[in-house]
């Protein structure tokens, strides 16, 4: 069996002994690692970048700097140079979950929701809903599910019931974890 590599970003160094990557929800990869000797360009103890897969391009990076003194030259070993911040893992918190995308059904009785929470958990993680008309401000479902543990997508289906062309008059789902951090859509 043969691997092929199908995507890379380069940060222009290698990661000696940690370094971390996950893709967000957003599809964007967030990642984290630290030079083993400074360099010209890498004078920063720990770095983390996120980035957009479909592009390559940097999203953001922030650098983290210490007063400690690091190796310098080529006669050092990397594993004396290993002083000051060192990270293996980052994590990226959302200010509220995320709607990635809802849709009705053809004849309005049910309403498909795809969510993620706005923090990785390794467990699943308690959620609530409900679903309003926009029309008179009714809540016209809701109910409770998991959020996926890992970032994984959670879809939730909700039943409307009683309601005609749900999507032709408009409605909005409210979403929320057990912090009660919200978001609608």
């Amino acid at each position: 069996s043969t691997a092929t590599l199908v995507w890379e970003y380069k940060l222009g160094y290698n990661s000696s002994v940690f370094g971390d990557n996950d893709r967000l929800p957003t599809g964007n990869l967030l990642g984290s690692g630290w030079p083993g000797k400074p360099t010209n360009s890498t004078s920063f103890d720990a770095q983390i970048v996120e980035v957009v897969r479909e592009t390559g391009e940097l999203a953001w990076s922030a650098e983290v700097y210490s007063d400690i003194s690091r190796c310098e030259g080529e006669s050092e070993s990397v594993a004396a140079c290993m002083t000051g911040w060192m990270m293996y893992s980052v994590e990226r918190i959302y200010e509220a979950p995320i709607v990635a995308s809802a849709e009705c059904s053809a004849d309005s009785s049910m309403m498909r929701v795809l969510t993620f929470n706005n923090f990785k958990t390794s467990n699943s993680y308690q959620g609530h809903y409900k679903v309003v008309s926009l029309l008179d401000g009714q809540t016209i479902a809701d109910g409770e599910f998991l959020f996926e543990a890992h970032w994984r997508p959670t879809y939730l289906n909700a039943t409307i019931k009683g309601v005609r062309d749900l999507c032709s008059s408009g409605c909005q789902v409210v979403i929320w974890n057990k912090l009660k951090d919200t978001t609608s859509a």
